[in-house]
């Protein structure tokens, strides 16, 4: 092997291994304070919505109730539901970031009765976590679209949450889907 080639090589090699490691990095497990990059001093604001889906009958369409729930420090459930969100872990992918770069056009997800569908925005919208029908997608101030991504746990993570919006929101409103 020529001088030239074995550098070439090397060169090539440490690319793979940079690259690699910048995917490794990237795909880590994150809280959302790291995802959204809020101050640690800072008590984040919350608005979060849900839309519930339910059978209205069997020769019926099914109907949705939107509930929405907003929460600052002082709030009697604000420290649960910092318990909620502190104990999630997300992990973004590259197919995000693919997605992000090509920008295709989305399709959406069917629903069926008894599925739900939640976001929760923090401090003005500048950080959002969505979980629709249990697939996960995020958006921060530096992404255009939502990116998917997974959250360990997911569909305990997508349940709870559910469950405690479902709790303590308040009643938008209810439509019926065609």
């Amino acid at each position: 092997m020529t001088k030239k080639k074995r550098v070439t090589l090397i060169v090539v090699l440490a690319l793979v291994l940079a690259l690699a490691a910048s995917v490794l990095w990237y795909t880590r497990p994150v809280t959302i304070a790291q995802l959204a990059s809020l101050p640690e001093q800072e008590s984040p604001y919350y608005d979060v919505y849900i839309r519930l889906f339910h059978q209205a009958g069997d020769f019926f369409p099914l109907k949705t109730e939107e509930r929405s729930l907003s929460l600052a420090e002082g709030d009697p459930l604000y420290e649960e539901f910092q318990e909620i969100l502190s104990n999630i872990r997300i992990r973004r992918t590259i197919s995000g970031v693919l997605e992000e770069l090509i920008d295709p056009s989305t399709t959406g997800v069917p629903v069926e009765d008894g599925d739900t569908s939640w976001i929760i925005y923090i401090n003005e919208y500048s950080f959002a976590l969505q979980c629709h029908v249990g697939q996960f997608t995020y958006r921060n101030a530096s992404t255009r679209n939502y990116l998917d991504c997974t959250v360990e746990g997911g569909e305990f993570v997508a349940e709870r949450m559910s469950d405690f919006l479902a709790e303590h929101g308040t009643e938008i409103e209810t439509t019926i889907i065609d």
